[in-house]
C-alpha cells in the first residue's frame, strides 16, 4: 500500500513538472496568438486556445510516456490512440470552461483585458486535473501482472 501511495505521489510531482513545461508552451503560444492577434469574441479565444492546448499536448505526450509513466506500457497505436482521446477531453473541457468563463469575464472583468487570462488559467486547472486521471488509470496503466504458473519448475 505504501508503495502504490509513494508512487502515485512521484508520478503526481512529476505530472506537475512536465505540466509547468506544458504551462509555459501552452501559455507562450496563446499569448502569442492573443497579441499577434486579439480575441475580439469568445469563439476567437477559443480557436487561439485550442492551438496553444495542441502544442502543449505534444509536449505532454513526450513528458509523460518518457518520464512520469516510464516503466508502464507506453508505446503503440493504442495508448497513442488512448492519447489523443484524453487530449480531446482536455481540449473539451479546457474549450468548454474557456467559452463559459470567457463570456462571462471577458465582459465583466473587473481587471480590464485580463478576462480572457482568468478564464484561461481556471480551465487549464480543471482540464490538468482530469487528464492526470486518465493518463494514470486509462492510457500509461500499470502493466498486466504475468500469470502464475502451477507447473513445478524443470529440474524436479
Amino acid at each position: 500500500m505504501a508503495t502504490a501511495v509513494s508512487e502515485g505521489i512521484r508520478q503526481w510531482v512529476r505530472f506537475q513538472a512536465v505540466g509547468a513545461v506544458n504551462a509555459g508552451v501552452d501559455w507562450g503560444v496563446f499569448g502569442l496568438l492573443t497579441w499577434v492577434a486579439p480575441p475580439r469574441s469568445v469563439a476567437w479565444l477559443v480557436v487561439e486556445n485550442t492551438l496553444a492546448v495542441l502544442a502543449s499536448l505534444c509536449v505532454s505526450y513526450l513528458g509523460n510516456s518518457r518520464w512520469t509513466f516510464a516503466g508502464r506500457k507506453t508505446g503503440g497505436a493504442a495508448t497513442m490512440g488512448k492519447f489523443l482521446g484524453q487530449g480531446l477531453v482536455n481540449l473539451a473541457i479546457n474549450n468548454g470552461a474557456l467559452a463559459g468563463l470567457g463570456s462571462l469575464w471577458l465582459t465583466r472583468s473587473l481587471i480590464v483585458g485580463w478576462g480572457g487570462l482568468l478564464a484561461k488559467a481556471a480551465a487549464a486547472l480543471m482540464a490538468s486535473m482530469v487528464s492526470f486521471g486518465l493518463m494514470r488509470h486509462w492510457v500509461f496503466p500499470h502493466p498486466e501482472p504475468k500469470p502464475a504458473t502451477s507447473e513445478p519448475p524443470a529440474g524436479r
